[in-house]
């Protein structure tokens, strides 16, 4: 009897040691109606008790969940998550919940006036699709406390490596007026900061009820301690002050990173806020700022806040930030009184390295404001790289620059830097640069860029519209350089690995062939073309197009076959017989073997009898960006060199070479647009005789 219950009690000490174990949670729990919990708050209050042994999945069941935010708190004192045994929230299979929360708190502490709390907590997963793996937004959290409920998202102090996706985060009206109601917070603060989180595909805020913030992440300033690895991706945000805002993030070789996100501003009620699409404050590490559309950003101020799209403050020594493939437009001032608002589309106000490379801006124009505009400025301490970026400011204004620089430090070329109207600048450097050319020689800098107007698809969606000369894509004017690291487009298309667009976008034409030269001569009864490429690639033909000098439309007269595929310098003649005497125009049209084409030209040329004498005419135009016509005719049927030198007596390019016939005008087309400006000379060679020509070519 003694044995037997003796064994007795040891197998209830044992159950009793081992109660509190085999209470942990794992595995897959259901909440809602007939679940395991009939609440998210009560499956939060069991984890919290009693911890987790293994993953753990929350799965919603129901349809709607109304919650007190006060109650909705992760704090788990033992038998934490660890990236083993990892939290998911996420909707059952074919389930759409929306969690509705009230009864936020205003008592301080983690969960002051927050929705859902997640404190001091790791390895958690917010997941708002039904299917595995998926990305559809099936999860919607609505904040309906209009007194307390200023954060529906907020991860207080040493949270890391959480993940919230595929949600919908918006507020309820009427919704809280306070400055800081946020989508996602992240609190950092002395007992730690937020590491390795993801923010992806999630919609936060809508333009009626709209938050000062959508994404907030603050590390902790006083220490300071850098919350790292922060990533914000393939996210619609919404908010009305600063959308995506980062504070004391990145240190060391950590890499956080903003991508493919649609920023926007839509309906901005509050006055005296600085808007930011973007903003970095006291950062560090690597920011990859990628992909983005920043577009339809307003603000409501009339005096001195300013309006910018992507700005930073206060970098680490050592900080990079790389902006690349980005869109930003489309910006507002909605208060016509008195208003000295500035707007910049990127203003790196202070700052380490900062790349921008393939960005697109367009201020299209910017109302109600009389302040200083800028599409792209650079403050006192920036080391800045900006090369293949549309630059462009439409503001017509004195005070309107495309790149203001002020004492930083800088490397600018292969741009397209265009203002619009009589009174705006391309370029500010120790005083106002009214066009390319003085902007070039101001600053020494944009040796190669160009300064063209742009056909967008609207004024919210930056892609080149049209087809050049009509539009923009196939315009060789936008090629830009290329950037090794760089191999696709704000779309995921890949670039032209030697002749990109410039801009965001690489557009839906090619731009496969590179023309050194395109002329046009005349013969007693017909025109005798040629052209010389550089490279050509996937190129099918050539249609030889032409038309009255004094008329509009364009006759297919002949075609050319293409070389395909070429490294190497190809050329081509065509000619163009009996016509009558009478002034034309040629062009080419470029045909790619999957049906893309781009247009090249023109060139003029006079049939009829001209003067027997060697002679070599004035370029048209002259000064000239970037091409120029040079005419000339001949005394005797003789050979003819016709060669463009620059300042130095360095050859530049052979334009003609062959045998020129006596009777005939000879017309060829000059291309600078690979060249700097400056100025140039045309040698004309006979024989023994030589004449030469001055030229300007103005940038």
């Amino acid at each position: 009897m003694k044995h037997s219950l003796t064994v007795c009690s040891l197998l209830l000490a044992l159950l009793l040691m081992g109660a509190t174990a085999w209470g942990q949670l794992s595995g897959t729990k259901t909440v809602g109606t007939g679940g395991d919990y009939a609440t998210i708050a009560a499956a939060i209050a069991d984890l919290n008790a009693v911890g987790v042994s293994g993953p753990v999945t929350f799965s919603l069941t129901d349809a709607t969940y109304n919650e007190t935010g006060a109650n909705l708190v992760i704090s788990i004192a033992s038998n934490a998550p660890t990236a083993t045994n990892t939290v998911t929230f996420k909707p059952a299979s074919g389930v759409t919940p929306t969690v509705d929360i009230t009864g936020c708190t205003a008592t301080a502490g983690a969960s002051q006036y927050a929705g859902f709390t997640l404190n001091s907590v790791s390895h958690v997963t917010i997941d708002g699709s039904n299917t595995v793996d998926g990305t559809t937004k099936d999860l919607t959290f609505t904040m309906s406390d209009n007194t307390n409920g200023k954060l529906v998202f907020n991860l207080y102090a040493n949270c890391d490596t959480i993940t919230i996706k595929n949600t919908v985060i918006k507020f309820n009206s009427p919704m809280s007026s306070s400055s800081v109601t946020t989508g996602i917070y992240a609190n950092g603060l002395v007992a730690g900061v937020c590491d390795s989180l993801v923010i992806q595909n999630n919609t936060i805020g809508d333009a009626t009820n709209t938050p000062y913030y959508a994404v907030r992440i603050t590390g902790y300033g006083s220490g300071p301690s850098y919350a790292n690895r922060i990533h914000t991706l393939s996210n619609v945000l919404t908010a009305q002050m600063r959308t995506v805002y980062y504070y004391v993030v990145g240190s060391g070789a950590n890499t956080s990173s903003i991508r493919a996100n649609t920023i926007s501003n839509p309906s901005n009620t509050i006055t005296g806020y600085v808007v930011y699409g973007i903003l970095f404050n006291t950062y560090g590490g690597t920011i990859d700022i990628e992909k983005n559309k920043i577009v339809t950003v307003k603000t409501n101020n009339a005096t001195g806040q300013g309006l910018f799209g992507i700005s930073a403050l206060t970098a680490q020594t050592g900080a990079v930030v790389n902006i690349t493939n980005n869109f930003i437009g489309d910006f507002y001032c909605l208060n016509p009184t008195s208003n000295t608002t500035p707007v910049y589309g990127i203003y790196w106000q202070t700052g380490q390295t900062v790349n921008l490379y393939y960005n697109t801006i367009d201020l299209n124009p910017v109302n109600n404001t009389t302040g200083t505009v800028g599409a792209l400025r650079f403050g006192s301490t920036a080391a800045a790289t900006v090369k293949s970026n549309i630059i462009i400011n439409e503001y017509d204004a004195s005070a309107s620059y495309g790149i203001y620089w002020a004492a930083s430090t800088l490397t600018s070329d292969y741009n397209d830097i265009y203002v619009s109207g009589a009174n705006a600048n391309v370029g500010y450097y120790s005083g106002a640069q009214k066009t390319l050319a003085d902007w070039q020689t101001a600053s020494s800098q944009d040796a190669n860029s160009k300064s063209v107007a742009v056909t967008f698809t609207s004024a919210t969606d930056l892609h080149l519209s049209g087809i050049y000369p009509a539009g923009s894509n196939g315009d060789l004017n936008l090629i830009g350089t290329p950037i090794g690291s760089i191999t696709t487009d704000i779309d995921g298309e890949t670039r032209n690995g030697t002749y990109p667009y410039m801009g965001a976008d690489e557009g839906t034409v090619t731009l496969p062939v590179q023309m050194i030269s395109f002329s046009a001569a005349a013969s007693k009864t017909g025109a005798i073309l040629t052209w010389k490429t550089a490279t050509e690639t996937n190129c099918f033909g050539f249609e030889v197009e032409r038309r009255a000098a004094n008329g509009t439309d364009w006759a297919k007269v002949g075609f050319v076959a293409g070389a395909g595929t070429s490294t190497s310098p190809r050329d081509y003649t065509y000619t163009d017989a009996n016509l009558l005497p009478g002034h034309y125009v040629y062009r080419i049209k470029q045909l790619d073997r999957d049906g893309k084409f781009a247009y090249f030209g023109s060139a003029e040329v006079e049939i009829g009898s001209a003067p027997k004498q060697l002679s070599l005419m004035e370029n048209y135009p002259n000064p000239f960006n970037p091409a120029t016509t040079i005419r000339f005719t001949m005394k005797e049927t003789g050979r003819a060199v016709l060669k463009v030198y620059d300042m130095t007596g360095r050859e530049v390019t052979t334009l003609f070479e062959g045998v020129a016939e006596a009777g005939r005008y000879y017309e060829v087309k000059f291309d600078g647009s690979r060249l700097s400006s400056g100025t140039y000379f045309y040698a004309l060679t006979n024989g023994s005789e030589r004449i030469v020509k001055r030229m300007m070519l103005v940038k």
